[in-house]
């Protein structure tokens, strides 16, 4: 399932491209300031990812208000037991981000509560198939935004994988991606709708330890 689901963000036809680091503040978050982040934006097919306004009412006096590191929007994984992640058709570097834990928790605007690990894992196409070529787990914290430098290059796609506490909604907070994509031609717009609608029927259970 692992492979199939890596593979979307593989397959997926690119809509722009866009270097430089993505802030995700250029995107509306809407009325209740969460929305899913669009395909195409940074250049990238992102899954399972929201774009979060951090100074929205709803997530006033929790530790949301730590993650953005630029502006006030931060990317989130939208459900902790789902792949999470962004990829492109064709090969980029993965240069660094901030990792924030986060929660629901009100009144917990000082990030005491719980914290817990991101495993960043990275993907080569090889001969039609996803291949594992990087990989590190580090701990995230819920006060400040953590700065991990990766440096990972020719990849197809990036995996986050969380696990928190299992309380208060906690999630993880991401922002200043560096992924530097390589322009796609025009010509090479490629078709994986019919795979995109089977993934999604293949709902992950949440097992308490949340892979990718």
């Amino acid at each position: 399932m692992k492979k199939i689901l890596l593979a979307v963000a593989l397959v997926l036809p690119m809509l722009q491209v866009h270097a430089n680091t993505l802030g995700f503040d250029s995107l509306s978050a809407g009325p209740g300031g969460v929305a899913a982040i669009p395909n195409g934006y940074g250049g990238m097919q992102w899954l399972n990812m929201n774009v979060v306004n951090t100074a929205a009412a709803a997530f006033s006096g929790t530790n949301y208000m730590n993650a953005a590191v630029s502006g006030t929007n931060v990317a989130t994984i939208a459900d902790p037991s789902q792949l999470a992640g962004f990829g492109s058709a064709t090969a980029f570097t993965f240069g660094s981000a901030y990792f924030t834990d986060v929660n629901l928790l009100t009144g917990d605007a000082l990030g005491t509560c719980c914290g817990g690990t991101v495993t960043v894992t990275g993907y080569a196409l090889e001969n039609g198939s996803a291949v594992q070529v990087d990989q590190t787990t580090l701990p995230t914290n819920p006060m400040l935004p953590t700065f991990w430098t990766f440096g990972w290059s020719n990849l197809n796609a990036v995996a986050f994988s969380y696990m928190g506490s299992g309380m208060y909604g906690d999630t993880l907070a991401i922002d200043n991606i560096d992924p530097s994509p390589t322009p796609l031609p025009d010509t090479a717009w490629l078709m994986g709708s019919a795979l995109v609608l089977g993934v999604l029927a293949a709902r992950r259970k949440n097992s308490g330890v949340r892979l990718v």
